[in-house]
């Protein structure tokens, strides 16, 4: 069991050490490899809930919390709103990609679809690493970011940078993370990691363990101790209602993208309009 392959998915970084990060996410990863075809019978929010990403997806946030902690520096809510203008460059890509492969034109990316869309975010055909996508991660990520599968087949915009947020912090943890910079490093790829990762540190400041979720408790605690009237006008309890999906009264990542998208691209609809 303990092969090559399995000490290469430990060690990360590459440094020769597995730290218990690391190892935690390597191990999750490994389980949960076993559970896919478990569930069939779930209802659909029971499968969103129970997804074999779910634990992979805390881990790799805690994994991100430790990269972000050994770069220094105090990650804020204000500094990441500072940053808006760059994310929205990021989001205004992914929404291209996002209209270029809704191939039936109905605003939805389908499972199908989402494979040629990926290929060009990550730069995969120009690298001729097409066949390096895992399809059971990618439908699982599908199922995850899909918060209105009831009513709409398929992801909406938002719901499409949900699962390039995910997929990237699960490559990040992975140790693939240049895949998801879009293969190469050019300014827009950089442009595209420096953006993830300010969604991630954004989450972060509410989530401060990376347990993966948090509550409005901690919420109104982060914003107390960032004492600043940015974010505090802008965290309130509207937001809050925008930021609970699912009204569990607690917020999950998929969540916070989701909900941080909105808040980047606020008024982008009236432009359009006008």
């Amino acid at each position: 069991f303990l092969t090559d392959e399995r000490w290469t998915e430990l060690d990360v970084s590459g440094d020769g050490k597995v730290e218990f990060e690391e190892f935690v996410y390597a191990f999750s990863k490994w389980v949960t490899a076993t559970e896919r075809d478990d569930d069939d019978d779930e209802d659909e929010r029971d499968k969103r809930s129970k997804n074999p990403l779910t634990q992979r997806v805390r881990v790799a946030l805690q994994l991100s919390r430790t990269i972000l902690e050994k770069r220094g520096g105090n990650v804020n809510f204000t500094r990441i709103i500072m940053r808006f203008p760059k994310i929205h460059d990021v989001f205004d890509r992914i929404r291209s990609a996002h209209k270029k492969w809704d191939v039936s034109g109905d605003g939805h990316l389908e499972l199908q679809e989402l494979q040629a869309a990926m290929n060009e975010l990550m730069n995969l055909e120009s690298t001729g690493e097409t066949d390096g996508i895992d399809q059971d991660q990618i439908e699982n990520l599908f199922m995850l970011s899909d918060f209105h599968h009831d009513d709409v087949k398929g992801l909406d915009v938002k719901e499409f940078i949900v699962f390039c947020a995910v997929g990237f912090i699960l490559a990040e943890a992975g140790g693939k993370s240049a895949k998801l910079n879009t293969g190469e490093r050019s300014d827009a790829d950089k442009e595209y990691r420096n953006a993830m990762m300010d969604i991630v540190g954004a989450y972060l400041t509410f989530d401060k363990e990376g347990k993966g979720y948090f509550t409005v408790d901690e919420m109104h605690s982060a914003v107390a101790d960032c004492g600043k009237k940015d974010a505090g006008s802008l965290l309130t309890a509207e937001r809050w209602a925008e930021l609970d999906e699912n009204r569990s009264g607690r917020v999950d990542f998929e969540e916070f993208v989701y909900a941080f998208s909105n808040w980047v691209t606020a008024g982008d609809d009236v432009e359009d309009d006008e």
